[in-house]
């Protein structure tokens, strides 16, 4: 009694070791050891007995995120998640059944007659006419030129999608119903009866007139305790332990390590473009325009502060449902900054350079009819292959970094009434500048390294 007692006083100490004993009963070693970033079998999750690992599952990650622009983090995830699904669940049947998608297929579903539904929910969301196929022909030719890794990303995600296509395709073509299965379709679906039935419902009966005793309970349970209408399902009380996994400390102090190198190389790099293209998991150099109030953080007063070609960071900063780590170069830094532009433009498009030289002549005598009088919206109408503006003459507002970097800059550099000509990767734009809009913020481009702090 004594020793019972004395557990009494000490159950708080005698629960926590009994769920240390469970948890350790539930959760395996090698799991334990992986969360706490000491073993090298990390993984998100598994798939048909295969563990996905975290380094696979963030690269690819970051690869999708460079190509395509998420809602949320959420939609990524899923996106991403639905894909390795795919990849592990069915390529073993596309390898039995000799499913490919060569670059001839590829070229079809992307431009051709045959576009397929993914390629065209994904790039054709205003509309599959030639003029949007021959555009988009020449995004992905430039992107082949320029960025073969950004191509290689969707040209992979596009046959993927056309490899599902093609297997459900055979799946429904080898579904087949005979006449047999028609005929009793049909009868189950039409065939009637007519029947009369009078309804009592119990609650309606008085308790009164009902007379039983406990020998007729018994009884009761003992002619129906095997039938199946009061058959007791069997019952659970389950409880978890919820493990988020997030960057470690040791992660981000790896993250910010990192960073602090890149700084250091980057006061002395000679060319910021190269660096930035470098180092960034994009692989491009990001300019991006912030004014005073974009930062909740200390780094606000850094950026529209500190002089230009000074660096900033490493610091963190929320980014969708996550965080980033940020390296981040004041370009420049201008007082009474254009906060947004709004233009109007007439697309002659063209990528090789004879087709360029065509559509100068083209912009040529667009320029010749605008200066005799004639109305620029009825030129856009008739002439522009920028199709998504054709409806709102030509018009765009926008702010920096929403626009092709020549079109943004031929826009910002002008004053409103001007008429000037970029040449970008869709062709030769000849613009109007219709208004520029100040709000006397103080404005900084910043050039930017991130890294995710998954």
């Amino acid at each position: 009694m004594a020793m019972i007692d004395k557990i009494r006083k000490r159950k708080e100490l005698l629960i926590i070791f009994i769920g240390i004993g469970m948890l350790g009963f539930i959760i395996p070693y090698d799991a334990v050891i992986a969360l706490f970033g000491r073993g090298a079998n990390q993984s998100v999750g598994e798939i048909n007995g295969e563990s996905i690992p975290v380094d696979q599952y963030r690269q690819a990650r970051e690869d999708r995120q460079r190509l395509f622009n998420y809602s949320s983090n959420q939609s990524l995830d899923a996106d991403l998640w639905n894909q390795f699904i795919d990849q592990y669940m069915l390529q073993d049947e596309y390898d039995k059944l000799g499913l490919v998608v060569n670059d001839e297929e590829f070229d079809e579903v992307m431009f051709g007659d045959i576009v397929s539904p993914y390629v065209n929910q994904t790039f054709y969301q205003s509309g599959e006419t030639p003029e949007a196929k021959e555009q988009q022909r020449l995004i992905f030719d430039n992107m082949q030129a320029e960025n073969p890794g950004m191509y290689r990303g969707y040209k992979n995600i596009v046959s993927e999608r056309r490899l599902k296509e093609k297997w459900l395709d055979l799946v429904e073509s080898g579904i087949y119903a005979n006449t047999l299965d028609a005929k009793y379709d049909y009868f189950a679906k039409n065939e009637a009866r007519t029947f009369n039935y009078v309804l009592k419902k119990y609650d309606e009966i008085p308790d009164s007139v009902i007379s039983y005793d406990e020998s007729d309970i018994k009884a009761f349970y003992r002619e129906h305790k095997g039938d199946k209408d009061y058959e007791q399902k069997q019952g659970r009380d389950i409880e978890y332990v919820e493990f988020v996994v997030d960057a470690s400390e040791q992660d981000i102090d790896d993250i910010k390590n990192e960073l602090g190198t890149l700084k250091v190389e980057w006061t002395t790099a000679d060319n910021d473009t190269t660096f930035v293209e470098s180092n960034s998991n994009s692989g491009r150099l990001n300019v991006i325009a912030y004014k005073d109030g974009d930062f909740t953080g200390p780094e606000n007063e850094n950026l529209l502060n500190d002089s230009v070609g000074s660096i900033v960071g490493p610091y963190e900063m929320a980014q969708g449902s996550g965080k980033i780590w940020r390296l981040a170069k004041i370009m420049t830094r201008e007082d009474n900054a254009i906060d947004s532009v709004k233009v109007r433009h007439i697309l002659i498009s063209g990528r090789t350079p004879d087709e360029i030289a065509r559509a100068q002549e083209v912009v040529d005598s667009l320029k010749a009819e605008l200066a005799g009088g004639a109305a620029f919206a009825e030129l856009v109408e008739k002439h522009s292959q920028d199709l998504p503006s054709v409806e709102n003459g030509g018009e765009y507002t926008f702010g920096k970094g929403r626009m092709d970097k020549a079109f943004e800059a031929a826009s910002y550099e002008g004053k409103p009434g001007d008429m000037t000509q970029a040449t970008s990767v869709y062709g030769i734009h000849l613009i109007e500048i219709l208004d520029q809009f100040r709000n006397g913020n103080t404005i900084a481009d910043i050039a930017i390294i991130d890294r995710p702090a998954l």
